[in-house]
């Protein structure tokens, strides 16, 4: 008889407020578990939006979360464009997250000293805060590659602020598994996630254009995406 090894990990609750380029506002919630070989960033069941509760958009049985393995250095996720399924694999996400930290900028958020730390990534700045008084190095959504757990974020624009509301280590006895495993799943890279989405967008304003039988109307689609890849 063979005792299963008991590991570390943990589990972070974070509420997102996102803004849309229009001024609406969005709230979720997402959790982020961690074992220290990969990590896992889940949406939860519902969003807020104008006041109202709603169905996350995404497919629940497709959309798995996203699933890092730090020691591959590699990030797999589900996102659908309009009604068609892509699943994103990126290679050295850290890489591109180039820090600037600011030792002496420090917050206390939850019990625990926070630096700030900021970062161009995609077409926007941000400003985070991160604890090294939590034996891990990991954060929510992509936000990676700083010796520590991000516990708030936010671009300088407003349009995406994230703060950590739940903190808590736990004994678990397996690691955390990438859910994207399926052999029928195919991947592309994010660059051509974005090249799609940019073609979807195309084709739909020249179609709303062509069916628009007033002169001179125009219809503008454009990618308002958190991530800008030009």
């Amino acid at each position: 008889v063979y005792a299963l090894a008991q590991y570390k990990c943990i589990i972070i609750e974070y509420k997102t407020l996102e803004t849309s380029a229009q001024g609406e506002q969005m709230i979720y919630y997402s959790v982020l578990k961690d074992d220290g070989r990969a990590s896992i960033y889940l949406p939860k069941d519902t969003t807020a939006y104008k006041g109202n509760m709603l169905q996350m958009p995404f497919d629940q049985k497709k959309n798995r979360g996203l699933y890092i393995n730090k020691l591959t250095d590699q990030l797999y996720m589900y996102s659908p464009i309009i009604n068609k399924d892509f699943y994103v694999l990126e290679d050295s996400l850290t890489k591109l997250f180039h820090w600037n930290i600011q030792d002496t900028a420090t917050k206390v958020i939850m019990g625990y000293t926070c630096k700030k730390a900021t970062c161009f990534f995609r077409g926007r700045q941000y400003e985070v805060f991160y604890t090294e008084q939590i034996p891990f190095f990991s954060g929510p959504w992509k936000i990676c590659n700083l010796p520590g757990v991000v516990l708030e974020a936010q671009t300088s624009d407003k349009r995406l602020s994230i703060s950590a509301y739940s903190v808590h280590l736990e004994e678990s006895d397996h690691f955390i598994m990438n859910p994207y495993t399926n052999k029928n799943i195919r991947y592309i890279s994010f660059i051509q996630y974005k090249a799609m989405l940019k073609k979807v967008l195309e084709n739909l304003q020249k179609k709303a254009q062509a069916e628009e039988k007033e002169e001179g109307w125009t219809l503008s689609l454009d990618d308002t995406a958190i991530e800008i890849i030009k």
